[in-house]
């Protein structure tokens, strides 16, 4: 429950700040995300479980069902050159991996652990880190076992604030990542997401 509150927090402050402006398109008068929640912890604390009576994952701290759309441009560096493009950032690397299905939140960390070793990098060599909160528990999972530090970890919240629209969250926190990047003035950036049934995805950007 307080990390759910503390995405909706963070979420709230950059629609606030301007950050999220730059990387959304009003559709008609929308012009924000209409799920942010920034209410008491202690409101979110006494909601019921949502997947059985002894269950921890609620209404409160669980994504919201959500309508979305994003949108990447991807080009070959010979197509950059030859149409004289000028990126915002190139893709560094890129794994997949796959667990049983009941075992679908924990994905992004052997996804994420076999990226690593692929790039023979340290999970502190990447100023950022975006996974895609379909729980809060599941984000406290991941950034737990990668050793990722909260302060580099969904900085502007994650879906459980802003909504999970499936088929397109993958896209949105590569878009939410590149845009942080460039907020914070930092250079390298991992994003990881799972999906339901099994496996997960990790890639890393960094800004050109």
């Amino acid at each position: 429950d307080e990390f759910s509150y503390e995405s909706n927090v963070r979420a709230d402050r950059a629609w606030k700040s301007g950050v999220f402006v730059k990387e959304s398109i009003p559709v008609g008068n929308l012009t924000q995300d209409e799920g942010i929640r920034v209410s008491d912890p202690s409101v979110l604390g006494k909601l019921k479980p949502a997947f059985g009576p002894n269950g921890v994952l609620t209404a409160g701290n669980s994504s919201q069902l959500s309508d979305g759309a994003s949108a990447l441009v991807l080009a070959s560096e010979e197509a950059v050159d030859e149409m004289s493009l000028k990126p915002l950032a190139r893709i560094t690397g890129y794994n997949q991996s796959s667990l049983p299905p009941r075992d679908f939140v924990e994905t992004p960390i052997p996804c994420t652990r076999q990226f690593l070793e692929k790039q023979g990098k340290k999970i502190d060599y990447y100023d950022l880190v975006e996974h895609n909160e379909a729980f809060s528990i599941a984000s406290i999972i991941v950034r737990n076992n990668l050793g990722v530090a909260g302060d580099r970890f969904n900085i502007n919240g994650g879906a459980v604030a802003i909504g999970h629209p499936l088929g397109n969250s993958g896209s949105r926190i590569i878009v939410t990542l590149l845009n942080a990047l460039n907020e914070s003035k930092m250079k390298t950036g991992l994003a990881t997401i799972c999906h339901g049934g099994g496996g997960a995805h990790t890639m890393s950007i960094e800004i050109v």
